[in-house]
């Protein structure tokens, strides 16, 4: 009989700051944008159009931080007995995927001379031609997967052997640690056109996560 046994850990973090820890939309005029925790610096200022100039504040998605996660057990027995080797094993890891994301929460503006043919003329004026805003992105997302197979090698004669196995892998949808996620319900019936809240209808990987969870993964194995 032989025993293996492994344990694994990984752990990447990665974090994106803006230019300033102070709010700068309102002192240059921006209203209306929301007032985020950790999202500050200028919103994202944009010239287009026939004169260009060089673009001003926060681009895109600076405000970010994220972890990826996860624990693996990994545990292999072999045991020989006569003409049969059989193999079992076990492969469980625990996963996590946590995202803070700004997006477009401090605001993007765009201005290309629409109004004045001239970009900066539109700027000075107020006068924009786009603008994205967004809410935060905020995710604390786990999942897990539990893998299992068992084989038989059986050398039935000096010249044949058959191999029987069977491998079984369950994989939890992914879910939010706080059920912050909903979805719109587009099954016939009485709740149709309806959002369904994460955990509002029970506490289980498919009520938390809003998808069925697939419990049907069996491979059998047989050759020779």
């Amino acid at each position: 009989l032989v025993g293996e046994f492994r344990f694994g850990f990984r752990r990447l973090r990665m974090t994106k700051s803006p230019l300033t820890k102070e709010r700068l939309a309102e002192q240059f005029g921006f209203k209306g944008l929301g007032n985020y925790e950790g999202v500050t610096g200028l919103p994202g200022i944009a010239f287009a159009g026939r004169i260009g100039y060089e673009n001003l504040g926060e681009v895109f998605d600076t405000t970010q931080f994220k972890v990826s996660q996860g624990y693996q057990y990994l545990e292999n027995l072999t045991w020989i007995h006569g003409s049969h080797t059989v193999k079992v094993g076990s492969d469980i890891s625990f996963n996590r995927s946590d995202v803070f994301s700004g997006a477009q929460a401090i605001g993007q503006f765009q201005f290309n001379g629409r109004y004045t043919n001239v970009s900066l003329a539109d700027f000075y004026l107020g006068m924009v031609n786009q603008v994205q805003v967004s809410n935060l992105s905020l995710n604390d997302m786990r999942f897990r997967k539990f893998m299992f197979h068992v084989q038989d090698d059986w050398k039935a004669t000096p010249w044949l052997t058959l191999n029987f196995g069977l491998r079984y892998e369950l994989h939890s949808p992914l879910s939010d640690k706080f059920n912050r996620t909903d979805k719109l319900n587009l099954e016939s019936g009485p709740d149709f056109g309806k959002l369904i809240y994460a955990a509002s209808r029970g506490d289980s990987w498919s009520d938390r996560a809003l998808i069925n969870t697939d419990i049907n993964n069996f491979a059998p194995r047989v050759g020779l």
